[in-house]
């Protein structure tokens, strides 16, 4: 797999992509979906 060539870099860009969409899913469910 070529994320073992990246290394610590790549590892970082996936966990903060993940981070980024873990916050921004609540977010957007919310305003997608009609609240109350």
């Amino acid at each position: 797999m070529f994320m073992a060539q990246s290394g610590p870099i790549n590892m970082s860009v996936v966990a903060r992509s993940t981070m980024e969409f873990t916050i921004s899913a609540p977010s957007k469910i919310q305003k997608t979906t009609p609240s109350g």
